[in-house]
């Protein structure tokens, strides 16, 4: 996944901004935000292609 490409998830759409990772965990979350502004956090398996 790479910064600015379109994902959809449960709390809704929207466009990757940043990303947090963890290699010491092997886990990695996307900041998403939304056309209204609003951003939340989310793993890969919670997103899917726009």
């Amino acid at each position: 996944m790479t910064i600015g490409a379109h994902m959809q998830g449960e709390r809704g759409e929207g466009v990757v901004v940043g990303a947090l990772c963890s290699p010491a965990n092997q886990f990695t979350q996307y900041w998403i935000k939304k056309t209204n502004g609003e951003r939340f956090w989310a793993t890969l398996k919670d997103l899917k292609p726009r």
